[in-house]
């Protein structure tokens, strides 16, 4: 079905709201409840995502990017194939518990591995052995200081990103580290540490890291990449990402709180907005991070929303009477986008016709947006 991406404005007394459109509701699915209406986005919420082989999901709850520490809040849910949601671990400082779950990744065997910032470890939970830690504080190539990213490679490696540094497990269990971030060639020439965002492996062997917070002039913000060979590149100054996944054929998808959106970044360089700022279905608020599950379906950890959501691109769409923008809702955008349709200021296609046609007379005119705003009133 052709759908018409145009910004969506509503008159409010004498006050222009201008939303992000939303994608076809169809396509997406709300994994958590949505937060109550509020006026500001929560301080806590789904911070890191990890899909299992088996199907289920891991999230993780903590205090949101910029947002001051609230270790009362932090938790992981494990989400069944069934869709059945348990906690296997709550707040605190003990083993198995949790302050920052920044980041959390599965491994094959089904074990996880959470990234925990605020306890400055990695910590590891086998289903059938419990808790263990696998990287603790400290300077050290196998020691942490306060993990961020954390993500698994096509050769099984494992890669933890930090304050500053760059760790990387080989699938033998042999690890090594990379200095300061600042001593990179993309991230600065300062003697400052500098704070990874998200974070992730290549089917080239190469490797995305977003830098989202320089402590100094010398910082650079944005999207680097680092070549199988180690040598690093700015890729684009303009992306603070605190979530990024990659699929099998290179496609990069970010969530980006700071500008509320989450984007896909093609072979060929192209950016593309996948998600826009708002409450709708497809819509974020403060996205997180984003993972792909075992049927290439995309899931976003919507922070400020203070759900999970999950984007299916091949779902099908069945078209609603009415929802001229297919954004999955009859609203008074559509009655907008009607009547710029009527104006002939986009062109509709046959599609939009079988949805914008409420007179059923074959065509688009001012009678159908008359109707639709009745409907859209109740009247």
């Amino acid at each position: 079905m052709k759908l018409f991406r145009i910004d969506q404005m509503a008159l409010v007394g004498c006050m222009v709201v201008v939303m992000a459109p939303a994608c076809p509701a169809q396509q997406w699915t709300v994994l958590t409840e949505p937060h109550a209406p509020r006026d500001t986005a929560p301080a806590s919420g789904p911070i890191s995502l990890a899909p299992s082989p088996d199907g289920s999901l891991y999230v993780g709850y903590g205090a949101l990017y910029r947002r001051s520490e609230n270790e009362t809040s932090a938790q992981i849910r494990l989400r069944s194939p069934q869709g059945v949601w348990s906690v296997v671990s709550v707040a605190g400082r003990a083993l198995g518990a949790v302050t920052r779950p920044a980041g959390l990744a599965v491994d094959a065997q089904g074990v996880l591995l959470v990234s925990d910032e605020g306890n400055w470890r990695v910590a590891t939970r086998a289903p059938d052995a419990g808790w263990t830690v696998l990287a603790p504080q400290g300077h050290g190539a196998q020691e942490v200081l306060g993990p961020t990213a954390i993500r698994f490679d096509s050769q099984g490696g494992l890669w933890v990103a930090d304050y500053g540094r760059l760790h990387h497990r080989t699938p033998q269990g042999d690890w090594s580290v990379e200095g300061r971030l600042a001593s990179l060639g993309g991230f600065g020439q300062g003697d400052a540490w500098q704070l990874p965002g998200g974070m992730a492996p290549l089917p080239d062997g190469g490797l995305l890291l977003c830098e989202v917070e320089s402590v100094d002039a010398n910082g650079i913000n944005g999207l680097h990449y680092r070549n199988p060979l180690g040598q690093w590149a700015l890729l684009d100054r303009e992306t603070e990402a605190t979530g990024i996944v990659a699929d099998s054929a290179g496609n990069v998808f970010t969530a980006e709180p700071r500008r509320n959106r989450v984007r896909k970044r093609d072979l060929l360089g192209n950016w593309t907005v996948v998600a826009g700022q708002g409450e709708l279905p497809g819509q974020v608020l403060e996205p997180q991070d984003v993972a792909l599950d075992g049927q290439g379906r995309l899931l976003i950890a919507d922070g400020g929303n203070a759900r999970v959501q999950r984007y299916d691109p091949l779902a099908p769409q069945t078209p609603i009477p009415g929802d001229v923008d297919g954004d999955g809702a009859v609203t008074l955008f559509d009655v907008q986008t009607l009547l710029r349709l009527t104006a002939a200021i986009t062109e509709p296609g046959p599609e939009t016709l079988i949805v914008g046609d409420m007179n059923h007379d074959g065509k688009l005119n001012i009678q159908d947006a008359v109707l639709l705003l009745r409907r859209v009133a109740g009247l």
